[in-house]
């Protein structure tokens, strides 16, 4: 149940990130290196994987980016 509710949380914030990314005028790779992630890892963490790295990914990208989680 909990994880259910992290992962759509998780899935509403994907056009966020989308939309925060063209503000900044940046990329999903750019973004990723500065989590110091790769670009799938960083794909699969803003499209609502639970897994506790994406997690933190998430978060990390949402400080960058100047978004609220």
């Amino acid at each position: 149940m909990v994880e259910q509710a992290l992962v759509k949380n998780a899935e509403e914030l994907k056009p966020k990130f989308q939309v925060a990314s063209k503000e900044h005028h940046t990329t999903k790779r750019k973004v990723a290196k500065y989590c110091n992630t790769n670009e799938f890892q960083f794909s699969k963490a803003i499209s609502g994987d639970p897994a506790k790295r994406s997690q933190e990914i998430r978060k990390a990208a949402a400080e960058i980016l100047g978004i609220e989680i």
